[in-house]
């Protein structure tokens, strides 16, 4: 990574894989085709949300450090719900990853302790956090889930 890390694009790219990913696992894939493909991105999602957070940990003085934090955070979300999506199998694309099913576990392992990790990290309190009229980033990033998931 070049020495200035532009985290906000970089998490919106991560974000954007990890979803083509999942749209991906609906349609109707070749999956002699796409299948190492498709094992490689998990595995380069994986790396890339490990190397953000630790580039995150490390720069406390970063000024957007706790948004990127919880951009990052939302990133992990959609990616275990995406490994959710492979190991349950449904779809020609998802059906063939079954053989990689322990693969895809240590996946998942990996993006919830790296969740836990930004949970501590965001832990401090905000100025917000007591006002009942203040909607959290996290609070609206749930309300737009489900219509995220609708569209």
């Amino acid at each position: 990574m070049a020495k200035r890390i532009h985290f906000e694009d970089d998490i919106f790219y991560i974000n954007l894989l990890i979803r083509t990913f999942r749209d991906g696992l609906e349609l109707d894939l070749d999956a002699e085709l796409f299948l190492p493909r498709a094992v490689d991105d998990l595995a380069f999602i994986d790396a890339t949300l490990e190397r953000l957070l630790s580039e995150l940990t490390e720069n406390e003085r970063l000024l957007e450090r706790s948004e990127q934090l919880l951009n990052l955070r939302e990133a992990e979300e959609r990616f275990v719900e995406t490994l959710g999506r492979v190991v349950s199998g449904r779809g020609t694309l998802a059906q063939a990853l079954v053989p990689f099913s322990e693969r895809f576990a240590e996946l998942k392992t990996n993006s919830l302790r790296r969740r836990s990790l930004i949970d501590g990290a965001t832990a401090l309190k905000n100025d917000t956090d007591d006002d009942p009229y203040v909607v959290s980033r996290l609070e609206l990033n749930e309300l737009l889930k489900d219509e995220e998931s609708g569209a």
